[in-house]
């Protein structure tokens, strides 16, 4: 017998800051994810493909589609420099 299967995954890659989302209108510290297709065999990822990548509110999941994946880790090296400035006006 073989065992095959498909589906969709989402993986958080990070977090880019707090904003108060227009969608639902929380403050929530919004991330950047990974969304792929994938198929397994025997319960082992075999393939990924139609990669997309969002920057998302965490509690309604609205957010924006980003073009690629080197756009994604901008967003992400961009949130923890802001990150990293806010921490040393506050000390």
């Amino acid at each position: 017998m073989i065992v095959f299967g498909w589906g969709s995954e989402a993986k958080v890659l990070g977090s880019v800051g707090c904003a108060q989302c227009p969608n639902c209108a929380n403050e929530a510290t919004w991330q950047v994810l990974e969304s792929s297709r994938r198929a397994s065999l025997y319960f082992v990822p075999v393939a990924k493909w139609n990669r997309r990548y969002f920057v998302a509110c965490p509690i309604c999941h609205y957010g924006a589609e980003l073009k690629d994946r080197e756009h994604a880790e901008s967003v992400l090296a961009e949130g923890r420099r802001r990150s990293l400035d806010r921490r040393q006006v506050t000390n």
